[in-house]
């Protein structure tokens, strides 16, 4: 046990500690970089208490991603930039006009995004242009490509939800699909009210997909053709975006960032502020849990390394 669990004074307490700071220091309208903390560190010793924020404040983050050199990419939906943290702790813009939501850097450094606007899977050069990967299956635009994991072959996993209530489905409900290296798309779950996080893991076994329109997480084995078979429950838990420690846990964001070991059992729970979004490891080691949300991008120092190739 990190800490003990906050009770609702306490949370309130902490609400108004920051406040005060925040007002104290000018908030948002003189450019200060709001700095709240984590609130509660429960379970399993996974967290060295170390912890900071990446410089700059901003609206809207998600989309986490390592580089191969231990830097992050991370994107403002409302602001639609992307971002790049370099392990000295510089944030440089890599582009922005265009709104991503999921981001992913392949085996072989190349960056892909969700642009759920736009409905579409793209590569973002190191200019930050894109180029379209995936925009229509069997004809029709997708949804609102939402979050996306690149296997070692080039082959991308995106799950396409829609949440806006402003239009309908152009695909036959919410699904995901997969594009191969080639470039063809195929869906390769169907069954699904509305994926959002996916991850698989290093070896490219088995992929982890959330269903949030039931609140629960799935485990699929990955065939060597790309398509899933035992598809499987995780947890009786929904999320939003997903990560996963050298260890085999599973880092999920909900209303806080919960572990799951591998069967499933929640062992670790981290609670913020503000709601997060979405969660990866990052830094030179993979010891740095970088956590997206409102306003700010939070690094948790691990005493754990995230899962890599």
């Amino acid at each position: 046990m990190l800490s003990h669990k906050a009770t609702r004074a306490g949370r309130l307490a902490g609400v108004r500690r920051w406040w005060l700071s925040w007002l104290i220091g000018g908030g948002l309208m003189s450019g200060c970089v709001p700095g709240p903390d984590v609130w509660t560190a429960e379970g399993v010793d996974l967290w060295t208490g170390a912890h900071r924020t990446v410089d700059g404040w901003y609206r809207f983050t998600e989309g986490p991603t390592r580089d191969p050199k231990g830097g992050v990419y991370f994107s403002d939906l409302v602001s639609k930039k992307i971002y790049h943290w370099d392990p000295s702790g510089a944030v440089k813009t890599l582009r922005q006009g265009e709104a991503t939501n999921g981001l992913y850097v392949g085996s072989d450094g190349t960056l892909y995004g969700c642009e759920p606007y736009a409905r579409r899977v793209v590569r973002i050069d190191p200019k930050g242009a894109s180029h379209p990967v995936a925009e229509r299956y069997q004809g029709h635009r997708f949804n609102s490509c939402n979050d996306l994991w690149v296997d070692a072959k080039g082959g991308i996993y995106f799950t396409d939800p829609l949440y806006s209530k402003d239009r309908a489905k152009d695909q036959d409900g919410e699904h995901v699909f997969y594009v191969s290296a080639a470039g063809q798309v195929r869906k390769v779950i169907g069954d699904l009210v509305r994926p959002n996080g996916i991850i698989g893991t290093p070896d490219g076994s088995h992929l982890f997909v959330v269903d949030d329109g039931v609140g629960k997480t799935y485990r699929y084995r990955i065939e060597p053709s790309g398509d899933l078979a035992d598809k499987t429950l995780f947890t009786a838990e929904g999320a939003d975006g997903l990560a996963l420690d050298a260890q085999g846990r599973l880092y999920m964001v909900g209303e806080t960032v919960m572990v799951f070991d591998e069967t499933g059992r929640k062992v670790a729970d981290f609670d913020f502020p503000f709601r997060p979004t979405n969660v990866a490891f990052g830094g030179k080691d993979r010891r740095l849990l970088f956590v997206t949300g409102k306003w700010v991008v939070h690094i948790l120092t691990m005493k754990v390394p995230g899962a890599g190739r």
